[in-house]
C-alpha cells in the first residue's frame, strides 16, 4: 500500500501509520462541531507519505483521522509531495517521529485514544519535544549523536535545547515501574492502561538532563566544527 499514487483514495484510518504521539483535546472538540460521517466527501483529503517502510503515514490531519475512526468512517487521502515533507530535513524529522511512535508501540490512530491532552500538555509533551528534536537533529550529525548517547546507555536521546547545552532523554520502563509498583493488581485492562498512561505523562515532564562535562565537549566542537558552530 505504501507507494506513490495519484488523485484521491479512500481508506480506513487504521490502515495509515501515524507521526505524532498525542492528540490535542481542543482541536478534537472543534472538529466534532462540524464533522459529519455521512458527508465525508466534503472532508479535505488527509496528506500521507511513504517514508521508506512501504506504509502510508499521516503527515498531518491526525485529529480528523481520529474523529473518523471514532465514527467508523473511511477517510480520503492524497499523497503528500510538499517540499517540507520530501526535502532531506523533512524526511529525517518525520522518520524520527515514526521511530518515536514505534518506541511507544503506537501503530495506528486508534492507539492515540488514551493520549488526548489539553493545550498546555500538548505544548509541553509534543510541540516542545519536536522543537528539541529539531535542535538536535539539525545541529549534530549521526556520529555526534551516537557519541552523546554512549555517555548515557540506559537512556534514550531524543532532543536538545537551541544551543545544545542540554540534551533530553527518556528512561521509560524503569520509571513506569516506579509509578505502578504499589499496584499489585488492576480490575481490568482499561485501569492498567490508564495507570501506565498517567505514569508516562508524569515521566515525560522530566525527560531532560544536562550533558556531562559539556564545557569540555563544547570547546572540542568549536575546534573541530568551527565553521558550523556560532558562539
Amino acid at each position: 500500500m505504501g507507494t506513490l499514487f495519484q488523485g484521491v483514495q479512500w481508506v480506513a484510518p487504521t490502515d495509515l501509520g501515524i507521526s505524532q504521539l498525542y492528540l490535542n483535546k481542543s482541536k478534537l472538540e472543534n472538529i466534532k462541531k462540524w464533522f459529519d460521517p455521512n458527508r465525508m466527501d466534503l472532508c479535505q483529503p488527509l496528506p500521507v507519505h511513504d517514508f521508506g517502510d512501504s506504509r502510508l503515514t499521516l503527515t498531518d490531519g491526525h485529529s480528523r483521522a481520529f474523529t473518523a475512526y471514532q465514527h467508523k468512517a473511511k477517510v480520503p487521502i492524497v499523497y503528500d509531495t510538499d517540499d517540507i515533507v520530501t526535502c532531506d530535513e523533512g524526511q529525517m524529522l518525520y522518520k524520527n517521529d515514526i521511530v518515536w511512535c514505534r518506541r511507544f508501540n503506537l501503530r495506528t490512530i486508534a492507539d492515540l485514544g488514551n493520549r488526548i491532552v489539553d493545550d498546555s500538555e500538548y505544548q509541553s509533551l509534543w510541540i516542545d519535544r519536536c522543537e528539541q528534536a529539531y535542535n538536535l537533529l539539525t545541529q549534530t550529525n549521526d556520529y555526534e549523536r551516537v557519541d552523546i548517547q554512549r555517555q548515557y546507555p540506559d537512556l534514550f536521546l531524543y532532543g536538545a535545547n537551541t544551543d545544545l547545552t542540554i540534551c533530553f532523554f527518556e528512561n521509560l520502563n524503569g520509571k513506569i515501574r516506579k509509578y505502578t509498583k504499589n499496584k499489585l493488581s488492576f480490575p481490568n485492562d482499561d485501569a492498567l492502561k490508564k495507570s501506565v498512561y498517567l505514569a508516562i505523562t508524569e515521566i515525560e515532564k522530566k525527560w531532560y538532563q544536562p550533558i556531562w562535562n559539556w564545557a569540555l565537549i563544547f570547546n572540542q566542537f568549536i575546534t573541530i566544527f568551527e565553521n558550523r558552530i556560532q558562539v
